[in-house]
């Protein structure tokens, strides 16, 4: 069974306009990049967390043949789809190159394309599902750290104007609370009470931190 949640992610790699053979205009980038620890992404449920692609991650996926994704500016306006050709796909040891063939007699193209050349919009994204059982957690630094071992569907991918904040499913908020539960905190030894309460003001501090991110994704989000 196919998971059927939808999850954007944001990256702050610049796409590339260029002119291909025949004056064709093509948007060039990669998007997902692999072994990338993300910055931290905040859910509203469940707070902060860290992602990584793994090189692996999209190995089923391509192994029966080329998906059907859609290149798009900012997950809305079509500019290319593998299934017609005017969309490439490529593994690299980076992560999934892409090349959007787009259509000159296309105003909305074209205007994506010359907002791209004249690097107005500096980020690229992409839309994905998890396959079941494709994901792992762990802790690291004191944070969750997910790690995405199989995608079930893209989606999508292209250049994006705004970052798209993540939701993490039912499963995923279980999972990072049970990897917060298991953390034990250490004894107090003898003597550091004020150590103790100059940590319990920097973790007050922290939360507040976090917690104004929140409302700031929020704010984005409305």
């Amino acid at each position: 069974m196919k998971n059927d949640r939808t999850e954007k992610r944001f990256l702050d790699m610049m796409p590339e306009a260029m002119t291909g053979e025949g004056g064709v205009p093509i948007i060039k980038g990669v998007s997902p990049v692999f072994n990338a620890i993300s910055e931290v992404l905040v859910d509203s449920e469940i707070g902060p967390f860290r992602e990584v692609i793994e090189p692996q991650a999209l190995d089923k996926l391509f192994a029966s043949g080329m998906p059907d994704t859609r290149g798009r500016m900012d997950h809305k306006i079509v500019l290319g789809r593998t299934k017609n050709g005017t969309l490439f796909l490529t593994k690299t040891d980076a992560g999934i190159g892409y090349e959007i063939f787009i259509n000159p007699h296309d105003p909305e193209a074209m205007s994506a394309y010359e907002k791209v050349r004249r690097k107005d919009v500096d980020g690229a994204s992409f839309m994905f599902t998890v396959a079941p059982g494709g994901e792992k957690w762990e802790m690291q630094d004191g944070m969750p750290l997910r790690r995405v071992q199989e995608i079930d569907e893209l989606m999508d991918v292209g250049p994006v104007t705004f970052p798209a904040y993540p939701q993490a499913s039912a499963s995923a908020r279980s999972k990072i609370q049970e990897l917060r539960q298991l953390q034990q905190t250490p004894a107090e030894p003898e003597g550091t009470e004020g150590e103790s309460q100059d940590a319990s003001q920097k973790a007050a501090d922290d939360d507040q931190t976090l917690q104004l991110m929140a409302m700031e994704i929020d704010i984005d989000q409305i």
